[in-house]
C-alpha cells in the first residue's frame, strides 16, 4: 500500500494506532495460504532488550527531502525489477 493512500493510512489508523515509523515508505499486505515450520528444536531461546534507534537516526538526519530522494533512488523497484509503486507515491508528493 503506498505511502499516503487511503489503503494505507486506513491500515496505518487501525493496526498501528496511526503511528507512522519514521522512513516508512509502505505497507506490504500479505494473504498467507500456507504456512511451513521446522521443529525448532536447535532454535535458541532469545530475549527481546530494545528497539534499535538506527532507522530513527537515520531518517532523522536525511529530513524528509533526503528520504524522499533515497526512495527515488533505491526503492522504485524491487530487488527482482518489478515497480514497488515509490514512483507514484513520489509523483504525488511533488
Amino acid at each position: 500500500l503506498p505511502r499516503g493512500g487511503a489503503a494505507y493510512t486506513d491500515l496505518l489508523t487501525s493496526a498501528f494506532g496511526g503511528e507512522e515509523p519514521s522512513g516508512a515508505r509502505q505497507i506490504v499486505v500479505l494473504d498467507v495460504e500456507s504456512v511451513q515450520t521446522s521443529c525448532g528444536y536447535a532454535v535458541p531461546l532469545c530475549e527481546f532488550k530494545e528497539d534499535r534507534p538506527l532507522l530513527t537516526n537515520w531518517a532523522s538526519r536525511k529530513g524528509e527531502d533526503g528520504i524522499k530522494a533515497y526512495w527515488a533512488e533505491k526503492n522504485t523497484a524491487s530487488i527482482d525489477g518489478l515497480p514497488t509503486g515509490m514512483r507514484e507515491v513520489l509523483d504525488t508528493a511533488e
